[in-house]
């Protein structure tokens, strides 16, 4: 899910980095489904070395498969992913850290920390990568998210948590 690095390397072949923006917390082919890819946003990051025929083939499998693409670069690319990807995981892992030695917790927990650290129980093999190889994207998205945290722990709660109820409610 990084293609800056990948982006550089050399091949003896036609590669376009590309990323579908679609998958679960689950590791391996029993937990594959048929519409994976139904209604999933697609990067592609090409470089100089891939031609415009080339993207459209490319763009026309995404579509057969059910997925939008979004040409972008491959900076562009794991800033976002950083910001929508990479740093929840960091942030779900984080969160699970914080009750490790507080069982009360433990066992209060329900439904709302079951759906926001789900992403703790991602593979780890895969977030090893994405985190070493994108961590200084995702230490500027920590740096932007404390901001947003001081912020809305600093006053005016209500009218910031409404108008980010309200950009969430259209977001998708």
């Amino acid at each position: 899910s990084i293609k800056g690095f990948i982006s550089k390397k050399q091949y003896s072949y036609k590669f376009i980095p590309s990323h579908p923006m679609a998958g679960t917390e689950n590791k391996g082919w029993e937990y594959a489904f048929p519409d994976l890819f139904e209604g999933a946003i697609w990067a592609i990051t090409p470089d100089k070395k891939n031609t415009k025929k080339d993207i459209k083939i490319l763009q026309s499998v995404i579509e057969e498969l059910g997925a939008k693409s979004v040409l972008t670069t491959p900076e562009e690319h794991d800033l976002a992913v950083a910001f929508i990807s990479h740093a929840p995981l960091v942030i779900a892992q984080a969160l699970c850290k914080n009750i490790e030695n507080n069982k009360l917790a433990q066992t209060l927990a329900s439904s709302g920390f079951r759906d926001t650290t789900r992403l703790a129980l991602s593979n780890t093999e895969m977030a090893d990568d994405m985190i070493n190889l994108n961590r200084e994207n995702i230490q500027k998205v920590l740096s932007e998210l404390n901001k947003n945290l001081n912020k809305l722990l600093g006053g005016k709660y209500k009218k910031q948590a409404d108008e980010i109820k309200n950009f969430r409610e259209h977001l998708y």
